[in-house]
């Protein structure tokens, strides 16, 4: 629901949606990729991080408040 007041686009409802676990997403040649999904920087996204999943994400998280916070 918080997502909802957040992003402009229609989620859908909570009960839709499925849990699902066990999936993990391999990048192209597991090329680690961070930034943001569209211009006005609302949609970011950290993926394919591979065997690096405990310790980049803070360093990826770093760039994007910097990215975010950048005029």
């Amino acid at each position: 629901n918080k997502m909802k007041d957040i992003c402009s686009i229609d989620l859908g409802e909570f009960e839709d949606f499925k849990v699902l676990t066990g999936l993990r997403h391999k990048a192209s040649k597991r090329i680690p990729v961070c930034g943001f999904a569209d211009e006005s920087k609302r949609i970011g996204l950290i993926n394919g991080l591979y065997k690096n999943g405990y310790s980049l994400p803070f360093h990826f998280s770093k760039i994007m408040v910097k990215e975010l916070l950048s005029p």
